[in-house]
């Protein structure tokens, strides 16, 4: 079986994307890589010929064009059985894909297996009580096979969390699934947030899939990061929504990712979902989102603007009426600096619980943490 992963980048993140391709050669050789440079670039020619390899194979599209384009792009010039999409600033743990493969060779009915990725926040982040961390979720070991669309219906609820759906981000898909979806639906990444969309298209299209509950790779966060950008507003953050195109430009407010979710559910509720009966947590979803809000001051009323005309339109009387007062409150400077600060301080007692990579491990990239969680596995 050959698994192929496919690692998206852009120039300006070769130092990122030098330590991912290491993480991935650490596989046996029946793994090739598969480097999608959006727009081409020098820099990331270089990064790859000096690694001097046929596993890693380089396309380029002709001009930088939208992240979402850009995964399409990428996933249709895939050659492997399996497919995986990590980002440049990822990395897998040595050996991973082995226990990938054999999860498929024993469940050949099944299209899609996920895992439970760790995160690293590399030295660079943004936040500098984040930075050299790692965190890594509690794990029992073992694989599973679970029917995908309770675990959908409980998604589009907001009563369970949308990592928990079948993954292509961080996961892994036969080809043959994939081909067949981008046939029915026309692609795999028609909204600006791919990952999150993808995911939701993966389980409305297939019906079981299989979660390995161990760590096989690491999701990395970084200076660059898109996510981390986003939420502070810089000037990569604001470059990520110019020149859109009108299929991809978001309904709601891009910076919430609850609203995101929002949006994706609701286009799937109104085609190939609309069968479904829901019974949503509403109160869940727009605690979710306030909390986005009062984190992200520059965005705060945008974000509050659109859970109101969520409110009026969707919420049942009561919480309705509770959300909108509470909706209310936080557009007072007063209330949602008292509520931001509460909230980075629950964080901080988080941050405080996370391992730092230097003084535990002695490692200060991706790579080298990526090797030494692989050793502890082992």
């Amino acid at each position: 079986m050959h698994i192929e992963v496919i690692i998206p980048t852009i120039g300006g993140r070769e130092h990122y994307l030098a330590w991912c391709l290491k993480s991935c050669l650490e596989q046996d050789g029946s793994t090739s890589i598969l480097v999608s440079s959006n727009g081409g670039s020098k820099t990331v020619r270089e990064v790859i010929t000096s690694l001097d390899t046929p596993r890693i194979r380089l396309v380029e599209t002709e001009k930088v064009i939208p992240m979402a384009f850009h995964w399409e792009f990428a996933v249709s010039q895939a050659r492997g059985d399996v497919i995986s999409i990590i980002g440049d600033d990822d990395a897998l743990l040595p050996h991973s894909l082995m226990v990938i493969r054999e999860v498929f060779k024993a469940h050949p009915e099944v299209g899609c297996v996920t895992q439970r990725p760790a995160q690293y926040y590399w030295p660079d982040f943004p936040i500098e009580s984040h930075r050299n961390k790692y965190v890594m979720p509690r794990c029992k070991g073992g694989s599973k096979v679970y029917d995908t669309k309770p675990i959908l219906k409980r998604v589009m609820e907001f009563k369970e969390w949308y990592g928990m759906l079948p993954l292509l981000y961080h996961g892994f898909v036969r080809r043959e699934t994939l081909e067949s979806i981008r046939l029915n639906h026309g692609g795999l990444f028609k909204r600006i947030a791919p990952d999150i969309y993808s995911d939701l298209l993966l389980a409305v299209s297939v019906d079981k899939f299989i979660v390995v509950d161990e760590v096989l790779s690491i999701g990395g966060q970084g200076a660059k990061s898109n996510g981390a950008n986003l939420a502070l507003n810089t000037i990569q953050g604001r470059q990520f929504f110019e020149d859109l195109p009108a299929e991809l430009q978001p309904r709601l407010c891009a910076k919430s990712i609850m609203l995101q979710l929002y949006e994706y559910i609701t286009i799937f509720q109104e085609g190939v979902l609309s069968h479904v009966n829901l019974s949503p947590y509403w109160g869940k979803f727009a605690l979710q989102t306030i909390a986005e809000a009062v984190r992200m001051p520059d965005f705060r009323h945008e974000i509050l603007d659109d859970l109101a005309v969520i409110a009026k339109n969707a919420f049942p009387a009561p919480s309705r009426l509770f959300v909108l007062a509470l909706i209310g409150m936080c557009r007072i400077n007063s209330v949602s600096g008292l509520l931001g600060w509460v909230l980075k301080m629950r964080l901080g007692l988080r941050v405080d619980t996370w391992h730092d990579a230097k003084s535990s491990l002695g490692v200060t990239n991706i790579f080298d943490l990526s090797c030494k969680l692989g050793v502890d596995k082992r």
